[in-house]
């Protein structure tokens, strides 16, 4: 007979597993939500998907899909008006600074450097191809990013220009 292992997980860890934002936002309806389709953007969520996956009530996760709709954060489809269609508008900025924000969370927690990456993919795919000759983004007082001449890094605040396309 095989033995399993049981992986004992404190509780200050317990929030981290299936919540992108670590508890950040709280548990309303509409954080739970966003949570759940930002963790996993490809998917397509009807009303009663999740309901079975966030144990919500249909009327909180219709009002709470409606002001993400309303937003740009999600698309709505409807092939079959009865049934709609939501999935993540991952053209939306706000969803790239969401996706952000889970990767600093989990790169405090962990140490890890998925922000950094992925700051660094953004900048390749979208500012560079948008043929910016300097471009600039600060992250917070301490993290400055300055892309300049095709190259991303990190420089001391103090010594950060914001320069213009």
């Amino acid at each position: 007979m095989e033995r399993e292992e049981i992986l004992i997980i404190d509780k200050n860890e317990e929030r981290y597993l299936n919540n992108p934002y670590g508890g950040l936002f709280g548990n309303a309806a509409i954080v739970q939500i966003v949570e759940e389709m930002i963790s996993d953007p490809f998917i397509e969520y009807r009303v009663k998907d999740l309901q079975e996956l966030l144990d919500l009530s249909p009327t909180s996760i219709t009002n709470s899909l409606k002001t993400l709709v309303n937003i740009g954060l999600i698309i709505k489809e409807e092939q079959d008006p009865q049934r709609p269609v939501y999935r993540i508008n991952t053209q939306s900025k706000k969803f790239r600074a969401l996706t952000l924000l889970a990767f600093a969370v989990n790169d405090d927690h962990t140490g890890s450097h998925l922000m950094d990456h992925e700051i660094e993919r953004c900048y390749q795919e979208i500012v560079k191809a948008t043929h910016f000759k300097n471009y600039a983004l600060t992250l917070t007082k301490n993290d400055f990013y300055r892309c300049s001449r095709g190259v991303l890094k990190a420089v001391p605040y103090t010594h950060a220009v914001v320069a213009t396309a």
